[in-house]
């Protein structure tokens, strides 16, 4: 019974990866960088400058939840 419940999850991996491998296969060029110029210097740098950004709405809910 162990040997058959590994077969099934080894081919249902085989079937996720191959369904990956094919989704990336159709989306093969469809990101253009022209329109994505905030990520330029990648997308860590992004996500660093977003970060470090302040963020209004965390501001205006702390002063919201000051006047209950």
């Amino acid at each position: 019974m162990r040997r058959t419940t590994y077969v099934v999850d080894l081919l249902w991996r085989d079937v996720r990866r191959n369904k990956q491998l094919q989704a990336l296969k159709l989306s093969a060029g469809s990101w253009n960088p022209e329109h994505h110029p905030e990520l330029a210097q990648g997308g860590a740098a992004y996500v660093d400058a977003i970060r470090s950004e302040p963020d209004g709405r965390f501001d205006d809910a702390i002063s919201r939840d000051k006047t209950r």
